[in-house]
């Protein structure tokens, strides 16, 4: 394994366990902290070093419309800055933290993506990547038990977006790499009460219907069981009235203030984007929320906000062709899919009702599959001729 692809493992390995585990032990057992930040932007760094050479031959000629999108992007926010920082009192830590989520994420993620065949093909990471699920699940069930609810207090702490997401997306990697079926139905029960615990109903819900989906795809009546279990999980563990309950009361159409936040946040966004539609303006929340951060809309009509008409279309039809592609080949196939292949189908479908329904533009995990589809299949392309 080359060193930029080992470099790519070891983010993929501290994005998705290391660092949620550690972030919620600094928030609630007083950990000393660790700039993690610091790391990814170390990683992205030795990336770029490394594959600037490689950008002018290899990337360029198999990935031209994803890595023009990201130098676009890129570009965007860096000319963004006189101004952006202006927003707010605090605009230069707002924008730091928003560049380190987007320009050294959006990278980082799509790195791993294109080189995700070997990967995928080193047996140290997914010995490292089961251990960590396995404490992960371990830390989170306990925890949970532990409290008057079935939950992870976080005590205010913004981070259960960042805990479910990169759960969800570590549980999708070990249930597509493990091979029977039983055991994929123990991965998916177990990563479901974890979500459930971790209070982020985006995550939960989307690993849900993606494993539901892979569930009937392989056994019916896995699929009833699974679903039989998971009621009687809620009915036990829901100790108030579940038409109330946070995890649960949204499917009832019952009152719920994150919702209702985020349908103002929509309307003010859509109001935004209708003024500046075509160039975007990045940071642009920031400034409608009197220099807070936070107040974006939360899914990817977001990215068209920030970042404009042009940026935006590219996004749409990339992700688009490229599932596209990735379905036309798993249909022609006509056979089981290996890991990888139903790795990339199901945690791009992941990502992509993510990004539809909950997750803004700061959601960097589409990134890796717009990577890896193309890489994958031009990998699949060469090995066959």
């Amino acid at each position: 394994m080359r060193f930029n692809e080992k470099l790519c493992m070891i983010y993929l390995v501290v994005a998705l366990a290391i660092r949620p585990v550690y972030k919620y032990c600094e928030h609630m057992f007083d950990f000393p902290r660790i700039n993690f930040t610091l790391i990814f932007v170390f990683l992205f760094l030795l990336l770029i070093c490394i594959n600037i050479y490689f950008f002018k031959t290899s990337i360029i000629e198999k990935y031209p419309i994803s890595f023009l999108l990201l130098l676009l992007v890129s570009l965007i926010q860096i000319i963004s800055f006189p101004w952006a920082v202006d927003y707010s009192s605090n605009g230069n830590h707002i924008y730091l933290t928003t560049i380190s989520r987007t320009i050294i994420q959006y990278w980082l993620f799509w790195f791993v993506g294109i080189h995700i065949v070997k990967i995928f093909d080193n047996r140290l990471f997914w010995k490292i990547i089961y251990c960590l699920w396995f404490l992960t699940s371990l830390i989170i069930i306990l925890n949970a038990l532990s409290n008057i609810i079935f939950a992870l207090i976080l005590e205010g702490k913004n981070i259960y977006i960042m805990l479910g997401d990169s759960f969800a997306a570590l549980s999708i990697l070990v249930l597509c790499k493990t091979k029977k079926i039983k055991f994929q139905t123990f991965i998916i029960f177990i990563s479901s009460v974890c979500l459930f615990a971790l209070w982020s109903r985006a995550s939960l819900y989307s690993f849900v219907i993606i494993s539901l989906y892979l569930l009937y795809k392989k056994s019916k009546n896995l699929f009833l069981l699974f679903i039989t279990i998971a009621i009687s999980f809620i009915i036990y563990f829901v100790q108030e009235d579940i038409r109330t309950y946070r995890m649960t009361r949204i499917l009832f159409g019952s009152d719920d203030l994150s919702s209702s936040m985020r349908e103002d946040q929509l309307e003010i966004g859509l109001q935004d984007l209708s003024e500046t539609w075509i160039l975007g303006r990045f940071m642009g929340d920031v400034d409608k929320n009197f220099g807070l951060e936070g107040d974006y809309i939360h899914n990817y009509l977001s990215f068209w906000r920030q970042f404009g008409i042009v940026s935006f279309t590219i996004f749409c039809y990339v992700n688009l062709s490229n599932f596209i592609k990735l379905y036309s080949f798993i249909r022609n196939k006509k056979g089981r899919l290996n890991e990888i292949e139903s790795f990339l189908f199901y945690f791009t479908l992941f990502c992509l009702i993510q990004i539809i329904v909950a997750r803004s533009f700061v959601s960097s995990y589409v990134w890796l599959s717009m990577g890896a589809i193309p890489a994958y299949l031009h990998s699949f392309e060469r090995r066959r001729s």
